[in-house]
């Protein structure tokens, strides 16, 4: 029933580096960054080993060091799926998680997603057919047509179409994109040759928006909803952090 079995640790130091051992790289690599999300381990690899059985995958989690004991239900299912465990020794950042993730791996398709299931696993597949297809970077977006925000309020929603314009705004590149703040994405790898990654908070996608090598971008619907279990990492600080990124990003035409 299940492709392979593949488990493999890392620890990483402060600055992380990370250390590949055996196994043949895949098609794709999904970077999941991890913190408190025990509940959603395992429905989220369930989900995404039932829409890429046919694609040659594998699940890199990237946990810093989550105190309810998320390392060790990933530890579990590496048993039985293709997953990775990337263990960070305390909470360092979703966005420098993400980009310990890509580091991590050398597949020529990675995608992006959060453990929470606010993020459809069943798009997935869809994103790397986008990337088959000649796409560069493909985003899940809640703002095209089909897209659409469930369970948010009024006024996390004027938050959020804020931080849009303000994206579209301050960073050129992004302008003609109509999620650029969008968790969810996939690239090829190539499009990131070169580039030097800040990590300043969690978007980084307009970061890549920003810096990368890329001609095609296509975004495809996404239904965001509630996060089921677990507690939001969005916070003041990630605010301000989002503030500099913006500063920081004004500069790439």
């Amino acid at each position: 029933m299940v492709c392979r079995c593949v488990c493999r640790v890392h620890i990483t130091s402060d600055n992380p580096s990370t250390k590949m051992i055996g196994a043949n790289e895949s098609l794709v690599s999904i970077v999941i960054p991890t913190y408190n999300e025990k509940e959603n381990v395992v429905p989220i690899i369930h989900n995404l080993h039932s829409v890429m059985q046919k694609i040659n995958y594998r699940i890199i989690f990237v946990d810093d060091s989550s105190p309810d004991g998320t390392a060790a239900v990933i530890r579990m299912m590496a048993n039985s799926y293709p997953v990775e465990l990337i263990m960070r020794p305390r909470k360092m950042g979703l966005g420098s998680a993400v980009i310990t993730g890509v580091n991590s791996t050398s597949s020529p398709f990675i995608v992006v997603m959060d453990a929470d299931l606010q993020h459809d696993p069943n798009l997935v597949s869809i994103m790397v057919e986008k990337l088959t297809a000649g796409f560069d970077l493909v985003i899940a977006s809640r703002k095209v047509q089909g897209g659409r925000v469930v369970g948010w309020s009024p006024e996390r929603k004027i938050i959020s179409d804020f931080a849009t314009y303000l994206a579209h705004l301050f960073v050129p590149r992004a302008k003609n994109i109509k999620d650029p703040l969008s968790g969810f994405f996939a690239f090829k790898r190539d499009i990131l040759r070169g580039v030097s990654l800040e990590s300043r908070g969690f978007k980084l996608l307009l970061e890549i928006l920003a810096k990368a090598h890329y001609k095609r971008v296509c975004e495809v619907p996404l239904v965001f909803r509630e996060r089921r279990t677990g507690k939001s990492k969005l916070n003041l600080n990630e605010y301000l952090l989002f503030i500099l990124l913006l500063i920081s990003l004004a500069k790439y035409k």
